[in-house]
């Protein structure tokens, strides 16, 4: 299944994942973040996961994921990471993400609805630049 990226409010990016993706799939969404980087510049980024299967993001898919959102984030690619999981078990999903991840190159929360994630990210633009 694919990554559906909506880069069409730029800076902001709308991202859906799907219910499940193979190792090459993360793959394919690392590039193509890389690639919009290099396209049009770092952006911010909301992470609607509520399609994630629970029971088919095992603990490989979420170091995989962990890893590819590294590399894109060590790279500048992310102002800030919002992602939206309306129940506990994908909320869980997020925690063990953001331990996984462990270093942290932009700002990032997980919300309960996409109003939250625009309302965060409209703050976090609202703020002067350093």
């Amino acid at each position: 299944m694919q990554f559906i990226i909506d880069a069409s409010e730029f800076p902001l990016v709308r991202i859906t994942y799907p219910a499940e993706a193979s190792y090459d799939e993360i793959d394919q969404y690392r590039d193509q973040l890389l690639a919009l980087h290099r396209e049009r510049g770092s952006f911010y980024a909301i992470c609607d996961i509520n399609a994630v299967s629970v029971t088919k993001a095992s603990a490989k898919h979420r170091a995989k994921m962990s890893e590819a959102i590294d590399s894109v984030a060590g790279q500048g690619v992310l102002l800030a990471e919002t992602v939206v999981a309306d129940g506990a078990p994908r909320r869980g999903l997020v925690k063990a993400y953001e331990w996984i991840r462990g270093s942290k190159h932009h700002p990032f929360k997980c919300v309960k609805s996409v109003e939250e994630a625009e309302a965060f990210i409209a703050q976090l633009r609202a703020q002067p630049q350093a």
